[in-house]
């Protein structure tokens, strides 16, 4: 019975079975293990047949996980999850100082709370690593599930990936919309939907809240969604971008507030009608976080308020 086999299974197979999976190849996840590719063939021979299962399909372009090494390796990322955890649980207990956590966000939070976070954090765990990984919530979120993932930072998400997930908002974000400086809509005075419907924009990716929350403004004043030249939520590119360009940028105000201050890009006088959403923490809600991740979300909350209040005064 495939039971009693996998109750004898070792760490080191279940790192191949989940490498093998995400990478779709024997060769890769040789390199990421650490075995020879002939090594890997063999070890998950040996484990199909102790199973009696086959866990992957082998083609001319790679492998794919069947439907029995869907379920093995959901339940390995989860085994190798809590282990992680349990090992910054146990360095906590020793010290205090170091740990781990692994972070996921879009840029959103990026620019503010996460570098105040990770610093204050630092002081008091010098010895703690924080791994940052970037994208959008469809690659997020599930990453959040299966346990890769300690924490996640953004907007949070409308709709999508409530269940299992505890969600705890942090603070309210403005979107602005900017151009470089010199812009031709910079003399058009106050600016509508229609006037900047034809122009070239720089959007978020459809899996986003900010641009489905864009295409509504638009679709909303009886307008088609504007044409998207370039989708990108790469800082630094959709920067270089615009300052060279013609084309209409969006993001959170604290995204562009410092080119904005400089004179580099400049806020357009344009209404987009959409609310301010929250930039909150989600963490999954039948895992306690460990000890070091539990530090990091309490450091979120206070740079978020401090976020908050560094807003209200500007605007007073």
């Amino acid at each position: 019975m495939p039971g009693h086999y996998l109750q004898r299974l070792k760490i080191r197979q279940l790192d191949l079975l989940v490498a093998i999976n995400d990478h779709r190849s024997l060769r890769s996840a040789a390199d990421i293990v650490g075995l020879s590719q002939p090594a890997v063939t063999k070890t998950l021979k040996l484990m199909e047949e102790d199973l009696g299962l086959t866990l992957f399909d082998r083609t001319n372009r790679g492998v794919s996980p069947t439907e029995y090494g869907v379920i093995l390796v959901r339940h390995a990322r989860s085994i190798l999850a809590q282990l992680r955890q349990a090992g910054d649980e146990l360095a906590d207990l020793t010290g205090g100082i170091g740990g781990r956590v692994v972070l996921g966000t879009l840029l959103t939070a990026s620019e503010s709370i996460i570098p105040a976070a990770i610093i204050s954090l630092r002081q008091q765990r010098p010895g703690v690593t924080v791994k940052i990984v970037t994208g959008t919530n469809d690659v997020l979120m599930p990453a959040l599930i299966q346990g890769d993932i300690d924490l996640v930072v953004g907007r949070l998400p409308e709709f999508r990936y409530r269940s299992g997930i505890q969600q705890e908002a942090l603070y309210d974000e403005d979107v602005v919309c900017v151009v470089r400086s010199g812009h031709p809509l910079l003399k058009k005075g106050q600016l509508s939907l229609s006037m900047v419907q034809s122009e070239e924009w720089i959007l978020p990716p459809q899996q986003t809240t900010l641009r489905r929350q864009i295409d509504r403004a638009f679709l909303g004043s009886g307008l088609e969604p504007p044409f998207c030249s370039v989708e990108s939520v790469a800082l630094l590119a959709n920067r270089a971008l615009l300052k060279a360009s013609d084309a209409i940028g969006i993001g959170p105000s604290n995204m562009y507030q410092e080119d904005i201050e400089t004179g580099s890009l400049t806020a357009l006088p344009l209404t987009l009608n959409i609310s301010n959403s929250p930039v909150g923490v989600s963490i999954r809600s039948d895992h306690p976080l460990s000890p070091t991740a539990r530090a990091f979300l309490e450091e979120l909350k206070v740079a978020s308020g401090v976020a908050m209040r560094a807003a209200e005064s500007s605007e007073a």
